[in-house]
């Protein structure tokens, strides 16, 4: 967990439970450096409600750190 200081000069970060409602508890630090690389990335997502895999985009928001791109 990193927490920002006096000397901190970025606010930005990732909630690590931002897609747990989805079955993805977090994401790789493999996942969040290409997510920063490329600015989106894909992953699977599963919908307890209908039962069902999805592989969705996600895509880098300023206010909650990440957001899923639903079709």
């Amino acid at each position: 967990m990193f927490e920002l200081t006096q000397d901190s000069c970025c606010s930005f970060r990732i909630w690590g439970n931002s897609l747990a409602r989805w079955g993805k508890k977090n994401l790789s630090k493999k996942e969040v450096k290409e997510l920063l690389n490329n600015k989106e990335i894909e992953v699977t997502l599963y919908s307890f409600k209908a039962k069902k895999e999805y592989k969705k985009s996600l895509i880098l928001d300023s206010e909650y750190g990440i957001s899923v791109v639903w079709d």
